[in-house]
């Protein structure tokens, strides 16, 4: 009986990795066939990820990726850096609990760390107030159960 979940087990696993693997090759054609470069670099730096994220598509796309791919992933990832870097989304990040990776240059960094250590002072002092509040309703559960001692 072990014997045969082990075999099921083991053909199920290389069934989702063949699985996987198509729909990788297929997501790699259909990136490295992507006209619009300058959109991905822009949708990569709003994700708060590392302009190197174009080395991992130069590789994968290898002699398929048009020649101005990377000037014009670049330009695309500038003007995402420019809408990511604010105030606004600092304290998002923040709030969300998310490390503050000093992803943003550091002419657009001021206003992103400022929001940054806005949002983590505010998350700080609201799990602070959860904690006090929690606190607080455990000690009236507590003096409302009976004493067994005082009988």
């Amino acid at each position: 009986m072990k014997n045969i979940i082990a075999v099921i087990l083991l053909a199920s696993l290389v069934t989702s990795c063949q699985s996987t693997s198509s729909e990788r090759s297929t997501d790699v054609a259909t990136l490295c066939s992507n006209d619009n470069w300058n959109e991905l670099g822009k949708k990569m730096a709003l994700a708060g990820k590392s302009v190197r994220t174009f080395n991992t598509y130069k590789d994968e796309c290898a002699d398929r990726l048009p020649a101005t791919a990377k000037e014009t992933y670049l330009t695309g990832f500038r003007v995402g850096l420019k809408e990511f870097c604010t105030y606004e989304n600092g304290y998002k990040s923040a709030e969300q609990g998310k490390q503050n990776n000093k992803f943003c240059p550091l002419e657009l960094r001021t206003a992103f760390d400022h929001g940054y250590k806005k949002g983590a002072k505010d998350l700080q002092d609201n799990k602070d107030e959860a904690r006090r509040l929690a606190d607080q309703a455990e000690q009236r559960k507590m003096a409302a159960r009976p004493n067994p001692l005082k009988g």
